[in-house]
């Protein structure tokens, strides 16, 4: 798996899809929130959420090992 999967493209172009419908200027000002696998859990991606002040969850890839239920 790729853990360097870059997160800002695709919520820049889910952005614009919205612009372009209509829908929303800045969905992310909407309260949105935005969640993601753990192929995107990496530093950069949750710099650019914090940096962007877009609400995101991503887990991170380690969390199974972390869980006694899931690491068995």
């Amino acid at each position: 798996m790729n853990e360097r999967i870059p997160l800002k493209p695709v919520l820049e172009r889910l952005a614009e899809r919205y612009r372009k419908l209509g829908i929303a200027d800045d969905i992310y000002a909407q309260g949105t929130v935005v969640t993601a696998d753990t192929g995107f859990a990496n530093e950069a991606n949750m710099n650019y959420l914090h940096e962007q002040q877009i609400n995101g969850y991503i887990p991170d890839n380690q969390f199974r090992s972390r869980d006694p239920y899931l690491g068995r």
